[in-house]
């Protein structure tokens, strides 16, 4: 199909075009101007789950997600027999969440209860973070202030990591969210090199990049990620950024947000409310990286 992404079309097996537009664009990558719900889907070789009105909507699975679309009868004869299914009828849409998590700097108190909670759920090796959270101290006596700054993978919308990787090994979810195929990986560090934001780091145990995936294992679930989970001051909300009813949306409009290195051009799907300016003073940082001295020590 002209203008699909083959890379990331063997993986998920989906492609879709702008319902304005007739030029076909990847929906892993999901490019500048894509919005959620303003595809036509264009599925190859996707057995239908089941068919609830035989000839009028057929609910298909797709990288572990579920998209209800009308399709013609001819249409549907094609999807049994693994062939191309074009577009569906004129206003039918099919609906894709854009994940992200907002974190709100005015209540984080640094507890590390989330690094403690992603550690355990991934068994992340020591001197390694998929999420940690950052001490920054500004000021001096009597005015100085510590800020408490989570920081992760922010699942950019132009992930440069996807860019950088050779071997197809890091892909994004239908849903946004990037994550790294082990078995495809061979370490070459290039996505590492990419990353602005020191995000991905090398397990030692199984030889391959790993790095914060929205605990994508647990949102295919409907639960949210471990360290949303376990935020005793819920300083995190994940959820559809799109979506005008979720908590994550009607937060980030009520507030003035901002993202980590905004100069990268990454377009980060991780916000933050911060009032205080404090992610300023971790530019230079990374994920992985503290360039700041150490805490002081505490007691004589």
């Amino acid at each position: 199909m002209p203008g699909a992404c083959d890379r990331h079309l063997k993986r998920s097996r989906i492609c879709a075009t702008p319902s304005a537009s007739g030029g076909y664009f990847c929906i892993d990558c999901r490019r500048p101007g894509s919005r959620r719900g303003e595809y036509n889907l264009v599925a190859q070789g996707i057995s239908a789950a089941y068919i609830r009105s035989p000839g009028i909507t057929a609910t298909l699975g797709l990288a572990g997600r579920t998209a209800s679309l009308t399709l013609a009868p001819a249409e549907l004869l094609l999807l049994f027999l693994g062939g191309w299914v074009g577009r569906t009828p004129l206003g039918e849409r099919a609906c894709v969440a854009r994940f992200g998590m907002l974190i709100d700097l005015r209540t984080c108190i640094g507890c590390h209860a989330c690094s403690v909670a992603c550690k355990a759920e991934f068994d992340v090796p020591l001197g390694a973070f998929r999420d940690t959270v950052k001490y920054v101290e500004e000021g001096k006596y009597p005015k100085a202030r510590r800020h408490f700054i989570p920081v992760l993978c922010n699942h950019c919308e132009d992930a440069p990591c996807l860019e950088a990787c050779p071997t197809g090994a890091i892909s994004r979810l239908a849903d946004g969210q990037v994550v790294i195929e082990k078995g495809d990986c061979n370490v070459n560090r290039f996505c590492m090199s990419a990353c602005p934001y020191g995000a991905i780091y090398v397990d030692p145990d199984e030889n391959v990049a790993q790095k914060c995936t929205f605990c994508e294992h647990r949102t295919t679930q409907g639960l949210e990620p471990a360290c949303v989970e376990v935020c005793p001051t819920k300083c995190r909300i994940f959820g559809d950024l799109d979506d005008p009813g979720a908590e994550i949306a009607q937060k980030a409009n009520a507030n003035r947000t901002e993202v980590w290195k905004e100069d990268a051009g990454t377009n980060p799907r991780v916000l933050y409310i911060d009032p205080r300016g404090a992610l300023g003073l971790i530019g230079a940082d990374g994920v992985q990286v503290d360039t700041r001295s150490k805490m002081p020590a505490v007691g004589p």
